[in-house]
């Protein structure tokens, strides 16, 4: 049924000629981009096989990042520093979460990446 919905309403954008109807901004997993587009606060869609990256600033001290969502594809969470990967969570479902003990205030990358075939739509919390 999603993927019914999505090609109808690409079909529409591109009948329409309307170049940006609120679609989410993706790349593929060779790519990294930091924008995504809001369903609604705090909700972001992600489209199959693709990746997205969220800037979020972390404090001193413990630090959880939670990936919530709807239940449809399989969703990895990944979290980078400026040296790297501190963090990661890749089960078989789409909802994960890292614990981390942030050392030095900053800003930290948090890579969700959607493993299916269809559309998934996820929150991602900061504790």
């Amino acid at each position: 049924m999603k993927k019914i919905f999505a090609k109808l309403v690409i079909a529409l954008v591109v009948l329409s000629g309307i170049p940006t109807l609120g679609l989410a901004k993706t790349a593929s997993l060779s790519e990294v981009i930091t924008e995504n587009s809001a369903i609604e606060a705090g909700t972001f869609r992600l489209y199959a096989n693709r990746h997205v990256v969220h800037d979020v600033f972390l404090n001193t001290g413990f630090a959880e990042i939670i990936l919530e969502g709807d239940g449809d594809t399989d969703l990895d969470l990944y979290v980078y520093d400026n040296n790297g990967l501190i963090g990661r969570s890749e089960c078989r479902c789409d909802s994960e979460r890292i614990p981390l003990n942030i050392y030095q205030s900053g800003n930290f990358r948090v890579q969700v990446v959607n493993r299916g075939n269809t559309y998934n739509d996820y929150s991602l919390y900061v504790r």
